[in-house]
């Protein structure tokens, strides 16, 4: 999120889709301070199909958040030793009145999925 008067700064379309992230948590990272993807200020985002994984200790899967755009979906991701698996939160603010934010389809193997901001929760295994 951009701190400077007037609205903020975002990314236009973000796809992060089809990866495999594997992360290895150095013994001096506090706990879920590792993050597979995290994305902020957002106007069209598609976060699909992707597999993370933590080892040497646990981290954050997917973390969506701040100011959200008309689109935001998380769907159809695999993540493993996380805790929260994933975790989305946009922010209401600025936000358009018709929007799309959906989180669906989704395995968190060792932690939660915490779907907050109005968005749609449905179809996700944890």
């Amino acid at each position: 999120m951009s701190y400077h008067p007037g609205p903020p700064i975002q990314g236009r379309t973000i796809r992060v889709t089809g990866n495999d992230i594997h992360l290895v948590k150095a013994w001096w990272r506090g706990e879920g301070t590792i993050r597979g993807i995290k994305i902020g200020s957002m106007r069209n985002v598609f976060v699909s199909d992707n597999r993370i994984s933590v080892s040497g200790g646990t981290g954050l899967g997917i973390w969506a958040f701040s100011a959200g755009g008309p689109i935001l979906a998380v769907r159809d991701n695999l993540v493993q030793n996380c805790n929260p698996g994933i975790m989305v939160n946009p922010l209401w603010s600025g936000a358009p009145t018709k929007r799309l934010w959906s989180v669906t389809d989704n395995v968190s193997m060792d932690g939660v999925i915490r779907v907050e901001g109005g968005a749609r929760n449905a179809g996700n295994v944890s």
